[in-house]
């Protein structure tokens, strides 16, 4: 679940209780990577 939201950009903070993880400070640079390697 966890993954599947971080690649529609929504964060954990959005969706209490849905995340297991903790990706606030890098949510954006693992998107940005998820991005690159579909390119």
């Amino acid at each position: 679940v966890d993954y599947l939201l971080l690649i529609h950009r929504h964060g954990c903070e959005e969706l209490e209780g849905m995340c297991c993880i903790n990706l606030s400070d890098h949510s954006f640079s693992i998107y940005k990577q998820i991005n690159t390697l579909e390119e």
